[in-house]
């Protein structure tokens, strides 16, 4: 089983979509864990309203540091995949077992301002495209291609729009 660490600066929003899509759609295949440089006090309760519409179970989603994620007796990490550009200095961070580390650019859908109706459209909007990314990202043949193919390949999902 591979395991990948989404990151981004708060872990509210789209890392915890990305946590909870792939864990769903990985069949066994991956085990996803999100991250942020500073813990959020909450999940954004929209963030967890869509997830658990679209069937995607919600049940232990928590925003957490990416402390969490290196040292002794962290878990192994094979690929990090920031998801908005001011996490992406974390990805030079040393981390143990160097994971591949790529960037899928995802706007903020808490940062929309408008009705309430806007608001929840932007988060069903972010979360269909991470959903439409981790598919693209299940297909890829990763057992089959070298270390620097995986990057290329996984930094390609991250322009799906």
């Amino acid at each position: 089983m591979r395991t990948v660490l989404f990151m981004c600066v708060f872990n509210a929003t789209r890392t915890i979509m990305a946590e909870a899509l792939l864990n769903h759609l990985g069949g066994g295949r991956f085990r996803a864990f999100s991250a942020g440089e500073y813990a959020s006090s909450s999940v954004h309760p929209l963030t967890l309203e869509c997830l658990a519409a679209q069937g995607i179970p919600t049940q232990g989603l928590r925003s957490k540091t990416w402390l969490q994620y290196i040292g002794l007796g962290a878990p192994r990490i094979d690929f990090i995949i920031t998801v908005c550009d001011d996490s992406k200095e974390d990805m030079s961070r040393q981390w143990r077992h160097e994971p591949i580390k790529a960037h899928w650019d995802t706007a903020n859908p808490a940062a929309v301002r408008g009705t309430d109706e806007d608001v929840r459209r932007a988060f069903e909007s972010t979360l269909d495209l991470l959903r439409r990314r981790v598919e693209a990202f299940l297909q890829l043949p990763l057992d089959s291609l070298d270390r620097t193919t995986q990057w290329r390949e996984i930094m390609g999902v991250g322009e799906i729009h």
